[in-house]
């Protein structure tokens, strides 16, 4: 189990102090390598915090890899702004990078 936080301060216009709340404007989304949606399976409690979008990734599959998406709106532009994350599922490293 893993936080993520995705920072949208970089793309938002100076108008925006924050993203608009996750259902009306944000969101997070999880597809596998087969193109199938696990955003139920794979992620929990996606919230805001002023401009940063959350959520918890859990229960990935060993050795499969996932297309993380977040969607960030500005609460007061409307402006949406995609950022993604690649993400391989491994249980057990070794080694060094």
């Amino acid at each position: 189990t893993v936080v993520y936080t995705m920072d949208f301060q970089d793309v938002l216009p100076s108008t925006d102090s924050a993203l608009a709340a996750v259902a009306s404007g944000s969101w997070v989304h999880a597809i596998d390598s087969a193109g199938v949606d696990q955003t139920a399976t794979i992620l929990t409690g996606s919230a805001i915090s002023s401009k940063t979008l959350t959520t918890i990734i859990h229960n990935v599959e060993e050795g499969e890899e996932y297309i993380i998406t977040f969607l960030g709106q500005g609460a007061t532009s409307g402006q949406r702004f995609i950022k993604t994350l690649k993400l391989l599922g491994r249980s057990n490293l070794a080694g060094e990078f």
